[in-house]
């Protein structure tokens, strides 16, 4: 196994200067990026119960998941509301933009 991620990382590494060598900076920073990745072996995510257990069941999951966002979305109103300052009004052109205008900007 050794032997054979050594081979797979040599040849990326050929990959990479050739690509360095051509300017391709895309292919470059795509095969670094390969290298530099973790590998991932398990992407579920575990759910917890409030007690630490965890969840293995689809259905305790998602009853878990409905229970911890009530609680975070629906909350009391706060006693204070804060005080919001007013904007300041801004000085900006809203007229049709002219043929000389677009030139100008493009050129």
């Amino acid at each position: 196994m050794r032997q054979d991620k050594r081979e797979f990382i040599d040849s990326l590494a050929g990959e990479a200067e050739r690509a360095a060598g051509n300017r391709d900076t895309r292919s470059l920073f795509q095969i670094s990026k390969r290298i530099s990745k973790k590998p991932s072996f398990n992407n579920s995510t575990q759910v917890l119960s409030k007690d630490g257990e965890l969840l293995t069941k689809e259905e305790e999951q998602s009853e878990r998941w409905a229970k911890h966002f009530s609680e975070i979305l629906n909350r009391e109103e706060p006693e204070r509301m804060p005080e919001l300052q007013q904007g300041v009004p801004l000085n900006i052109c809203t007229d049709e933009l002219t043929r000389e205008e677009i030139k100008r900007c493009i050129g």
